[in-house]
Parts: structure tokens; sequence; C-alpha cells
């Protein structure tokens, strides 16, 4: 008897292990109607609904729904889609990795996860046009009949025609199409371009990804305590936000972010802070990772400091495999008195943001080797409050500072009223500046969302973009980067309050 109450139990173990780990992803919000097709069996989805490998998800017109993997890669699918779970593998414990979907028809938001950052080699997104490998990406991805439309909104993908078998790299603020009698070019998006392209999806903040996250319990396994209905990302909270939240604990209250960038005036080498690491790129020939170590618990001290950087992993740079030794980086001062000849740096210790310099030492041929740049944190607004700016159709002015280097020796700081001024319009989602970078100037103009804005110059013979987020209670704050192409080029970042 004893025996046989151990196999049953053994079996009804092993089944539900084996449902466990057939389970991959959730439907974490839902507005429309959908289906999966799971062999012979057409499943209705509902929020919560569980997907397994091999399933086929179609939506209908009028419908967006968004997936969360087990490893956090986020999927956005607009209406009249088709995506498939190809193959999926998420195991930590025996270290094994695979994710490979299908992006069979339709516009799709592709936020990648664990996956993308211990094995971006082993993340790959398919369509019949084309072949999608990434670099800790968000990808926005319009796939149709007639071919593939691919942006890289953050990172770098390579992607590879399977109509002609070119394959070509592009950068955060490119895209590519991929049409039969068409060659593959990486071109600039704009506001236009990717409007229409992004009708139907919704793209995750940090903020967003985190409270999806929350609401989908990776092991799969539901909490028969929590009785709350889900939140749909799709319809942000509103909340009320108390600036001693900020003060007292920045890292709980809102979401600690940024970019570095090196100072290298023949490319565009950035990346996005998380987590206090930094994993930078120029899309071709360098990508190496970078910790600004206590950059967090420094960013307390709103004032100045100086930390250690650590490296993991293969540092390529230009085109070469480096050994990291050494780095350090170093608060600077992010605002100024303005006086007769020269502005007195000094540090603003209320707009939630801070600015440094970063330097690192490398090895390569057995020579040291110096690299140098900026980096940029702060305390990111939450989307809810930009969500409620752009509703109340607000229009703030903002001025502030530039800190960064040019390719004809040009001094790009506080001292020499390197200087930056936007008039954001969150009703019209627009935006229009000026930089002053000594005696080099231009106007630009952009677009905005709940998770940032881009721009581009308009002045007449000046090239290039740059991106920001915003920061504080309000959007109190703006802070990014930029690279601008003229009569010399110019790199670095900026910040500037209301």
């Amino acid at each position: 008897m004893e025996v046989q109450i151990m196999k049953k139990i053994a079996l009804l173990f092993l089944t539900l292990s084996t449902l466990l780990f057939a389970q991959v992803a959730q439907v974490v919000a839902l507005k429309g109607e959908a289906h999966i097709k799971r062999g012979d069996s057409n499943i209705t989805l509902k929020l919560n609904s569980l997907l397994e490998k091999n399933d086929i998800v179609q939506t209908q017109e009028g419908t967006k729904l968004q997936l969360i993997f087990k490893d956090e890669t986020i999927i956005t699918i607009g209406k009249n889609s088709t995506f498939s779970v190809n193959d999926y593998i998420f195991d930590e414990q025996k270290k094994e990795y695979k994710a490979e979907f299908g992006l069979l028809k339709g516009t799709f938001r592709t936020i990648t996860g664990k996956i993308g950052k211990i094995a971006p080699d082993k993340f790959r997104l398919k369509s019949k046009s084309s072949s999608i490998g990434i670099r800790g990406t968000q990808i926005l991805s319009n796939m149709e009949i007639s071919g593939d439309t691919i942006f890289c909104t953050e990172g770098t993908i390579t992607v590879v025609s399977n109509i002609t078998g070119e394959t070509i790299t592009i950068n955060a603020g490119q895209y590519v199409v991929i049409k039969k009698g068409e060659a593959m070019v990486a071109q600039e998006f704009d506001a236009k371009t990717i409007q229409e392209t992004d009708r139907d999806t919704k793209f995750l903040n940090e903020e967003e990804k985190e409270s999806a996250l929350n609401e989908f319990d990776v092991r799969l396994v539901p909490e028969p305590e929590n009785n709350e209905p889900v939140q749909d990302p799709f319809t942000e909270p509103k909340r009320e936000v108390h600036k001693e939240d900020i003060d007292d604990d920045v890292e709980d209250a809102y979401v600690f972010i940024g970019d570095m960038l090196e100072s290298n005036t023949s490319s565009y080498t950035k990346g996005k802070i998380d987590d206090n690491t930094s994993n930078l790129s120029d899309g071709n020939y360098s990508s190496y990772n970078l910790t600004l170590n206590n950059l967090s618990a420094n960013f307390d001290k709103d004032g100045s400091y100086s930390g250690t950087l650590s490296s993991t992993g293969q540092f390529l740079y230009n085109g070469n495999i480096h050994t990291f030794k050494n780095g350090t980086y170093t608060s600077k001062e992010d605002s100024g008195i303005v006086g007769h000849l020269f502005t007195t740096p000094v540090y603003d210790t209320n707009d939630y943001v801070q600015w440094g310099e970063w330097n690192a030492t490398t090895l390569y041929n057995s020579e040291e080797m110096t690299l140098s740049g900026y980096w940029l944190a702060g305390a990111q607004t939450p989307s809810s409050e930009i969500e409620s700016l752009i509703n109340s159709n607000a229009n703030y002015n903002y001025s502030g500072y530039v800190l960064g280097q040019s390719s004809s020796n040009n001094i790009i700081n506080i001292t020499y009223n390197s200087t930056v001024n936007f008039n954001i319009d969150f009703g019209g989602k627009s935006l229009t500046g000026r930089f002053n970078l000594g005696s080099f100037y231009t106007n630009v103009s952009g677009t905005l969302s709940s998770s940032g804005f881009s721009f581009t110059p308009t002045t007449a013979g000046v090239g290039g973009n740059g991106s920001g987020k915003f920061f504080g209670p309000n959007a109190k704050s703006v802070g990014g980067t930029f690279y601008f192409t003229g009569n010399a080029t110019y790199t670095g970042v900026f910040k500037a309050s209301r």
C-alpha cells in the first residue's frame, strides 16, 4: 500500500514538474481578442494565461497583448499579428539558455531579458525575411508579406536577410528595411517613421517592467493568498509622489538609471547604466561592460565623490580583445554661477540627477591603453507622472549645462558656458532646444514618450542625434547623451532643470 502511495506521489511530482517546465511565459496585459494554437487545439487567451513552447499566438483587429517570459524578456504584440515560441530554455541551475521566437506577421516590441545578457548568441528573432541577433537590446519590428522593417531603439542588433543572405549591424536610433530587390541600408529613424510603425504596441519602461514582473512569478507558481487583480500595464496607476521618498531612498522610490559614454569622437560608444553597470558598444568594433562600483550609494551624497570601476567578460575595443586592468570614476560640478567671462562650477543638490567622468586602463599586447568618458545617472521620473503631464498638456522650459569633448579640442564644460536649453511640449509629445558648445551651436527637435525622449539637429550642416530621460518628481530635470557632427565631432552628456 505504501509503495503504491509513493508511486502515485512520484508520478504526481513528475507531472507537476513537467507542466512547470513546459510553461515559459504569461500574459500580463491584454486588450481585445487573441488565441493560442497549441497542437490541434485553439485556446482563447485571457489575462494570466500561460504559454508553452511551440505555442502560436494570433491577435485580432484592435488587440494589444503583452507576454513576459521566465527570463524577464517582454514581448508586446500589436493587432492582426502572429507570434510563435519556436524554442525556449531558461534553466539557471544547469546554465542552459535558449530563446527563439517567430515574428510571423504584424508589429512587435521586444525587450530582452536575462538570456539576452547571459547568452546573447542564444537569443534570436526570426521572420520569413530576416533573422535578428541581439546584444542587450530593445527592438521594434514590423513584419509584412512584402518585407520587414526593424528598428533598434536601444543597444545593437545584427540582422541577416533570408532573401539575399546579407548581414548588417544597426545601432540604437537606426532601422533597416528588408525587401526583395532592395539593398539593406542602416537608416536613422525620425519621430514620424517610428510613430507610423508603432501605433499598435506600447513600449514598457523599467518601472512598468518591474510592475509586470511582480505580477508574474517566474517560478510560475501562483500565490494563493494574493487575490488582488493583475495590474494592466497598458493602464498606468496614478500615485502621489513625495520629495522625501526620493531623498530618503532614491533606489526604492524611483528607478535609478542613467547613461555611460566613451569620449571617442570617431564613434558613438555608449550604454545604459542599469544596476550600476553599463554595456557600452558602438555596434561594430567595440563592446565592453563597466561597473561604477557603489554609484547608487554615492549618489546619495550628491556632491564631490569618487569610486572604482570593474569589468567582467570580454573587453572588445576597436576590434581587439583587451584585458581590463583598473579604473575610476568621479562626480563633477553640474551647475554654475554665471560671471562676466566665465561660469563658476558648483554642485546642484536638488535636481535628482548627477554626472561625472570616468577613466579605465586596459592592456593590449602588453601595452597599457587609457579610455575615458562621461556618465550620468539619476532617479527617473515614473511613467505615470509623465503621462499625467501629457494628459494635462504641460509645457516646460529647461536650462542647464553640457559636459563633453570635440575632435577640434573645443572645451565643453560649465566653466566655458557650454549650455543646453529645451522647450518640452508634453501635450504635443514634442520638444525643441539648442546646444551651445563653445564656438559651435545647433538647434534640435524631437519627440517624447513616458520613458524618455530623442532628438536630432535641425541646424543646416549638422548631423547626429541624442536622447534623454526625465528625472525627479514631475520631470523636474532632464539628462542624456548627444553625438553631433558638423565642422567637428561633438559628444558628451547634458542635464537641465526647470
